[in-house]
């Protein structure tokens, strides 16, 4: 039932429309596709979405900046981890998400299309690369940056992130290009999007009470 869709789920499945799109129709695509939810909206309260969350194109137009404390991270990180609904393997999917949106600023889109040569680990000083992959490109060449972490990690959040990509190497074949968000039968299978956002943003709704909070509030905080 789409109208029983959460927020994230109509992003994912509008996401997945605007992605089999062709490159160039994909702004038309993104139109149709606002007037749709617009529809659904007024006729039946669905919720809003993040349209900068379905196509890199689009900016945020809602004026908040929800601001996640470092108190809510850090809570939010631990509900990740000690979730005894998910395998170990999930939990750490789950928490390598928050921390790299947290930490670097990241959106979804570059998350996902993250490899295992994309994050450089020295001591405690770690860089992300944004940049294109054959998991997609960025919208532009200013897209393309790297990112240094500014703030000290803690040691929960390194281990959690060196332990993923130790994870990914144990098993991937020519790792450097391999995703470091990718099915475990296969690195070049990206895992399901929607799930792992969804779960993510269920730990930072019940970290801070907000029940508005979405994944981009990361970018503020």
């Amino acid at each position: 039932d789409v109208l029983a869709l959460p927020d994230c789920g109509y992003e994912d499945l509008y996401r997945r429309v605007v992605e089999k799109s062709k490159r160039s129709n994909m702004s038309y695509v993104v139109g149709r596709l606002k007037e749709l939810h617009r529809y659904l909206v007024n006729a039946y309260a669905a919720p809003e979405v993040d349209w900068s969350e379905i196509f890199d194109g689009e900016s945020c137009v809602d004026i908040d900046a929800g601001i996640v404390s470092i108190h809510e991270f850090n809570s939010a990180l631990n509900l990740l981890l000690t979730d005894n609904v998910f395998e170990k393997r999930q939990k750490y999917i789950h928490a390598f998400v928050l921390i790299i949106a947290y930490r670097f600023g990241l959106r979804t889109g570059e998350i996902f299309r993250l490899t295992v040569d994309d994050v450089i680990i020295n001591g405690n000083s770690i860089i992300v690369y944004v940049r294109n992959s054959t998991f997609g490109y960025t919208k532009s060449d200013n897209s393309i940056r790297q990112i240094p972490l500014v703030r000290e990690i803690n040691k929960r959040e390194l281990e959690v992130i060196e332990r993923w990509i130790a994870h990914i190497e144990t098993y991937a074949s020519n790792y450097g290009l391999s995703s470091l968000l990718s099915e475990k039968s296969s690195t070049k299978e990206l895992l399901e999007r929607g799930r792992v956002v969804t779960r993510v943003v269920e730990a930072l709704r019940s970290s801070t009470g907000d029940m508005n909070i979405r994944l981009r509030h990361l970018r503020h905080s």
